[in-house]
């Protein structure tokens, strides 16, 4: 029996701390970062997969070869109807001209961070900054890591990295191979990425670089199956769906200037040119014919960012 005398304390705690110095944190929304400790235990078909370690990003799953999935943030539909979020990739917009985002280009071998702001109050991006915004930033430092990986589904994959610095100059460099026979029937998967990095600082406070990027991604579609079949068959393809699938190429290029005027005035400057060539076979029922469906996007432009740190509480954004 007890001793109905006895009782139980908690001892007092006290958090002592202050408040990090960068923007982010003082916008009305939230931020969520996904480290390079974790992104290097991560081994996906699709890049989006990794936003599931975000909390409050709903994800929509297609599985439908190139068309995989979306993702949506705190009550914004991710079904298609209304593309939301910018996606930045070491600072360069990386959304297709309808708004969706492309991040199969990228395995996460080559990522340092991620950055997820939930939130509509931001105001350092314009087009499709809606619900908020994707910040990826690839991967800059030295060291040299290989990868080679086999997983269900007959998954292989191979992740290579290296960063060097000679002299004045820090060059990296990433390549990546994924192949993936997948859950269902009809849905072989074959990706791979190569990249380049290389900045030179002419000194502590002057820097240029350049960063280019080539990916293919060509995967088949096993299409959609009845809510019945589904249940009894989950792993088999649609048998009018044998001929669906596609291809998706993407190319980036990017120069990146920056320069430090003083301890707190710094100017950013970036140029770029993305290229998104998609081809995709499918058909939606068995009644339907195959439709053929071709996207060829070029874009380019210039980015000028100039921060003035007025004081601790205050900053002077201008772009």
């Amino acid at each position: 029996m007890a001793d109905e005398s006895s009782s139980a304390t908690i001892s007092p705690m006290i958090v002592v701390g202050d408040a990090p110095d960068y923007s982010d944190t003082n916008l009305a929304g939230s931020v969520d970062s996904i480290s390079r400790e974790e992104l290097a235990q991560s081994h996906i078909n699709n890049t989006m997969e990794l936003f599931t370690k975000v909390p409050g990003v709903y994800f929509a799953r297609y599985n439908q070869g190139i068309i995989n999935t979306d993702i949506g943030i705190r009550g914004f539909a991710a079904e298609g109807s209304s593309p939301h979020a910018k996606l930045l990739i070491d600072g360069i917009p990386t959304n297709l001209h309808n708004g969706y985002s492309e991040m199969d280009q990228l395995f996460p071998g080559d990522i340092s961070n991620i950055t997820v702001f939930k939130g509509t109050s931001d105001p350092r991006y314009g087009l499709l900054n809606v619900a908020g915004n994707y910040n990826i930033e690839t991967r800059s430092d030295l060291g040299r890591e290989v990868q080679v990986t086999a997983g269900s589904y007959n998954a292989r994959e191979v992740q290579a990295y290296v960063g060097e610095q000679t002299g004045k100059l820090r060059h990296n460099y990433f390549f990546g191979y994924r192949q993936s026979d997948g859950y269902r029937d009809n849905f072989e998967l074959d990706k791979y990425s190569v990249s380049g990095r290389w900045f030179y600082d002419f000194s502590d406070d002057t820097s240029l670089g350049l960063i280019v990027r080539a990916s293919d991604y060509d995967a088949d579609a096993p299409g959609y199956l009845t809510q019945e079949e589904a249940r009894k068959h989950p792993t088999r393809s649609a048998s009018y769906a044998r001929q669906d699938g596609g291809d998706k190429n993407t190319q980036s290029y990017s120069l990146h200037f920056d320069h430090a005027f003083s301890d707190s005035v710094d100017w950013s400057l970036k140029s770029y040119f993305n290229h998104y060539e998609r081809e995709r076979w499918v058909r939606f029922t068995a009644g339907d014919s195959l439709q053929n469906r071709y996207d060829d996007q070029d874009h380019y432009g210039v980015i000028s960012s100039l921060n003035w740190q007025l004081n601790r509480d205050w900053t002077l954004n201008w772009e």
